[in-house]
């Protein structure tokens, strides 16, 4: 009843309180009111937009626009309204199966094996939708609520304590620039908030209050210590080397998440950070379809190999002829190969590439009759293949896969799925959340040893490999870089677990210990340099050597594709 008491007394007291009050009330009831009236008017209702050639992302990538006659300027955010989209009649030939995702209520983004956009082309097609608006009376509300409160409390540090606010808007002012310019901004806030507290707590004579403020403090001095922490353990975690791509370079998909953009050569330069000395000067060349060029490749050969993988089967570090399909190439002179692998990337990426056609749409034309497929996989891509690379975080567009009733799902393959993740990680990925070290400390400590990464991890490759053979009669063989003198324990402990599984089960495999005998003893032998272990071109050409061996007395196997002779 004192609380009662207490609004009541202070809705009388403060009349600049009460006229603001009423005027955000009657804001919000002629809101509500307009709320009413869309939804009694369009909710439900199909309508139709026609969709217009917007332009060209990457190669055989296009986005497309919708053009919403009515209320446009609504349906643009989706804390207004939602849009379902319920079919789509597409002209000019468009194959509906092209079609990948609505994005940003506003997006088509369409794949295509051939040029889709020609100059008399312009009109894709009609979306036929239904709008809702559901999400218009949430934002009203909060809104509405956090408005009234903040008008409370400027109310009563306006009235009780002006000093108060003025410190309080200077504190505000403070931490906005704070995080528009300083390196470590949650650092920086939280010890000046942990500094007010403190001189308060002096300057008061309530003691209840010095005693509230006393506490308090210490919650910011906390963060403050803990985000000096986070960032110098993430910087003792970082790579030691600084590397710069080409600038037109790397492109979003919609596919992996991320690759190369079609048809760029550029240079690739990476230097240590502890000396300055350069590691690498390279150049890096795709193809017309954004994969890596392999210059040994025989075009004109109906035996194809297919290879994929991370920055290890790209090439990171290394020109086009020392790259480890280029070396097989030259080992191997009568295949077509494909490199399908790029910076970061993951099984899941892999397995991606697969479901959604990208392969069987690259190897559309290349007539091949028998297919060899290869992974190369590090023991961390048990992290990845679990969605949780640091790089890939925040990336919508990166595929995410889970085991549901003993199968393999591509859980956001229409790209619109929520997940649910823990509270740390979805924090660490808003626009603030990414500037705090303590966030990404935290974020990246969650991660241990489970045999449920480890499971996820077992099934896409399993999958990989029956997708494969379902599609292509392709055969299917993994490689993998095994534990050496500098791996740490929870490689060593996640190792022990893949090869148990590897020998109870049936696919082939090789490791990068059977390649070199003294890999396990010198890792560096095999590594670009000592700051940075991506195979060198030594290793590479000793793995092609290796894998041309086992093709050539039987090992691995090829399979002819139904219907070759």
């Amino acid at each position: 009843m004192s609380w009662i008491k207490f609004l009541a007394r202070f809705w009388s007291d403060f009349k600049a309180f009460r006229i603001f009050a009423k005027f955000l009330t009657a804001v919000a009831v002629l809101a509500f009111i307009l709320w009413v009236i869309l939804s009694l008017f369009v909710d439900g209702k199909t309508k139709t937009a026609p969709i217009s050639y917007h332009e060209q992302r990457a190669n055989n990538e296009y986005k497309a626009r919708i053009h919403f006659e009515n209320l446009e300027f609504l349906l643009r955010s989706r804390t207004i309204a939602t849009i379902k989209a319920i079919s789509v009649k597409w002209e000019n030939g468009i194959d509906s199966s092209l079609i990948s995702d609505i994005k940003a209520q506003n997006r088509y983004f369409i794949f295509t094996s051939k040029e889709l956009i020609e100059p008399d082309i312009k009109n894709l097609g009609v979306l036929s939708y239904q709008i809702s608006f559901a999400p218009f009376i949430k934002t009203l509300f909060a809104y509405y609520v956090v408005l009234l409160f903040a008008g409370l409390v400027i109310t009563l540090l306006w009235q009780f304590a002006r000093n108060a606010l003025f410190v309080f808007a200077g504190f505000y002012v403070f931490s906005v620039l704070s995080f528009a310019f300083l390196p470590l901004p949650f650092a920086f806030v939280s010890f000046v908030a942990f500094a007010l507290c403190v001189i308060c707590a002096f300057k008061t004579h309530n003691l209840k209050l010095k005693l509230a403020l006393s506490y308090i403090s210490v919650l910011p001095l906390c963060v403050g210590i803990g985000e000096i922490y986070g960032f110098l353990k993430m910087s003792s975690n970082q790579e030691n080397v600084q590397k710069e791509y080409p600038k037109t370079y790397g492109t979003d998909n919609n596919i992996t998440g991320y690759g190369a953009l079609p048809n760029v050569s550029g240079k690739a330069i990476s230097r240590s950070k502890r000396t300055g000395e350069i590691i690498y000067d390279v150049t890096y060349s795709t193809n017309e379809n954004g994969w890596r060029k392999i210059p040994s490749s025989n075009a004109n050969s109906k035996k194809c190999f297919l290879f994929f993988g991370d920055s290890f089967t790209y090439g990171e570090g290394l020109n086009d002829d020392e790259t480890l399909p280029f070396f097989f190439g030259k080992e191997m002179k009568d295949y077509q190969i494909f490199n399908f692998g790029y910076h970061g990337y993951g099984p899941h990426q892999a397995l991606a590439l697969i479901l959604s056609g990208e392969v069987e749409r690259v190897l559309s034309d290349k007539k091949c009759e028998s297919i060899n497929a290869l992974y190369e996989s590090l023991i961390d891509h048990i992290r990845r293949a679990n969605g949780l690379a640091w790089w890939e975080q925040g990336n919508k567009n990166i595929p995410k896969f889970k085991i549901i009733n003993n199968q393999v799902v591509w859980i956001n393959a229409n790209k619109n799925l929520k997940e649910k993740i823990n509270l740390i990680h979805e924090l660490s990925l808003t626009k603030y959340g990414r500037k705090s070290y303590l966030l990404k400390m935290l974020d990246t400590q969650t991660y241990k040893f489970k045999q449920e990464y480890n499971e996820l991890y077992f099934a896409i490759l399993s999958t990989m490999e029956n997708e494969l053979k379902t599609r292509l009669n392709a055969s299917f063989t993994l490689f993998l870089w095994d534990t050496s003198n500098v791996s740490k324990d929870l490689e060593k402990r996640e190792f022990e677990a893949i090869l148990k599984w590897l020998k109870n089960g049936q696919m082939q495999y090789f490791l990068m210990s059977q390649v070199a005998d003294d890999y396990k003893d010198n890792r560096l032998k095999y590594g670009i340099h000592k700051d940075d272990l991506h195979p060198n071109a030594l290793a590479n050409e000793k793995i092609a050597e290796f894998l041309a061996t086992k093709i050539k007395n039987g090992e691995i196997k090829s399979h002819k594709i139904k219907g070759t002779k």
